[in-house]
């Protein structure tokens, strides 16, 4: 019985017919084919049966082949993700699968393959819903799960976003957020306050007033003596509107010019005059100005604000307060750790990378109590 062997070639041209094809191996040996249609760009894999001539020379005959594609690196076409959801142990496990096609192509004709490889993973994960909208819980931050895969699970937990704090809907005291409505209200007005303060640019200690600066400026050309005049006029605009100037400056300014005068040792010299500037206050008047933000005014409104924002939070804690154990602690950040029925919550701060951190279903909560 006639083994068969392999080998990796490349087509040659048959020595007496140009139209015919044969192979040659790498390692040489020669493998009659006798094909006319062998393109010359490709390797083939040949399969062939070994044979010796009478002078003891040995060569193969051909039994099949099969092109060698010169492939490029896969590169990706497509990527499907599908998301199923499960209970389990009072937590929800979510499976991810995703399913990857890639493509590689010949180098040397259109010849493409395909090629299709799934991934499956599973993670356990806490589904809470902010003001309706589901969101899944990750330990760097809240995910919109409408953004991610629909449909979501049941929501663990609960809550509503009063004031920038997350409360579980089942922890709301009526009477407790009625006052903190009212808090509300008066923050609003505070901020309008500030928002006003704001407007203006300086504060007249002089007159008791908030006035804004603007400054005009009128220029004239003299060419005769090559020098640009400019008056700068600065006046207070009031909150009723007054206009009261504070000062008049006028500037002259001079160019440089170069000209030629007769000389001693030639019969002209470059001559050059370069420009400078000189101020002259015209009119002024002081009426004791302060910027707006160092004004007791506007501190003392900061103030009430954080007054008002802290009392808040004193209300929201005392709302839930009954039913958590808390404990802080500070390392990289500040933690604070939460126990509701024996189910844990944890909310980290890491002050030096301003990032959040959450862990269970009850995070949000704990982050009342930073």
């Amino acid at each position: 019985m006639i083994q068969m062997e392999e080998c990796l070639a490349k087509p040659i041209i048959d020595r007496v017919n140009p139209n015919m094809r044969h192979f040659r191996c790498i390692n040489g040996l020669i493998v009659i084919s006798n094909l006319s249609r062998v393109d010359d760009v490709h390797e083939y894999k040949v399969y062939f049966e070994r044979r010796a001539s009478k002078a003891g020379k040995e060569y193969g005959i051909l039994k099949r082949y099969e092109v060698v594609h010169d492939l490029s690196l896969p590169t990706p076409i497509s990527e499907e993700r599908a998301i199923s959801w499960k209970k389990v142990n009072e937590h929800y496990v979510r499976t991810i699968t995703i399913h990857r096609k890639t493509e590689a192509k010949c180098r040397r004709c259109n010849y493409k393959e395909i090629d299709e490889d799934t991934d499956t993973y599973d993670e356990e994960v806490n589904i809470i819903a902010i003001d309706s909208i589901p969101y899944l819980v990750d330990y760097s931050q809240l995910s919109s799960i409408e953004r991610l895969d629909t449909p979501a699970p049941e929501a663990e937990v609960k809550y509503i976003n009063v004031y920038n704090y997350l409360i579980p809907e089942d922890f709301i005291d009526t009477a407790i957020m009625s006052k903190v409505e009212e808090l509300k209200k008066e923050i609003v007005e505070v901020d309008k306050r500030l928002q006003y303060i704001n407007s203006y640019d300086v504060y007249l200690t002089g007159l008791g007033k908030f006035a804004k600066k603007v400054t005009n400026e009128t220029k004239q050309y003299d060419p005769q003596h090559d020098q640009q005049v400019v008056i700068q006029e600065t006046y207070y605009v009031l909150e009723d509107g007054t206009k009261m100037t504070k000062e008049i400056v006028k500037h002259r300014n001079y160019k440089c010019r170069q000209y030629l005068v007769p000389g001693h040792k030639e019969d002209w010299e470059l001559r050059r005059e370069c420009e400078f500037t000189e101020t002259e206050v015209l009119e002024t008047h002081d009426y004791g100005e302060i910027p707006v933000f160092k004004t007791d005014v506007y501190n003392n409104y900061m103030k009430q604000k954080d007054s008002l924002r802290q009392e808040i939070k004193g209300l929201l804690q005392q709302m839930v307060r009954s039913r958590v154990e808390v404990t802080t602690q500070k390392d990289d950040g500040e933690r604070v750790k939460i126990k509701i029925n024996g189910d844990e919550g944890e909310f980290l701060y890491n002050w030096m990378h301003g990032v959040e951190y959450y862990k269970g279903k009850y995070a949000p909560l704990a982050r009342l109590f930073l």
